[in-house]
């Protein structure tokens, strides 16, 4: 079953786009690293440092390790909302662009990794 998102159509296609320039790179470079990952306030990146998240971008990223560590890593279901989470950050013009600059980079890194399983349950429901 494919989870109903609640993705503008801009943010839809903010991720489409993501996701077909990272393929396009991985296919160009054969780099599939986590190289998007960057540290943001205590939860965003590898590891925590715990206590209350800064901000709304940092409390995304706690959620989203709360997720793992109670589905496993890298589980699709924690990327996805993940995902949209970041994406309404990245979009919303009322945050400085560094901070929608984050938001974007880890929506990207999630959006993409694993064969890019939260952009698939959005984009393979419309193919049906």
């Amino acid at each position: 079953m494919v989870a109903k998102d609640n993705l503008s159509k801009q943010k839809r296609d903010l991720l489409k786009e993501m996701v077909l320039s990272y393929n396009q790179m991985a296919s160009d470079n054969q780099q599939t690293d986590y190289a998007f990952i960057k540290y943001h306030g205590r939860y965003c990146g590898y590891g925590n440092l715990g206590g209350k998240p800064q901000d709304k971008l940092d409390a995304a990223c706690k959620r989203h390790d709360e997720c793992y560590a109670k589905n496993g890593w890298g589980t699709c279901k924690c990327d996805y909302p993940f995902v949209v989470s970041a994406l309404s950050i990245a979009t919303n013009k009322k945050y400085s662009y560094g901070y929608r600059l984050k938001a974007q980079g880890a929506a990207y890194t999630f959006a993409v990794k694993s064969g890019g399983c939260a952009a698939e349950k959005n984009f393979s429901k419309k193919r049906r």
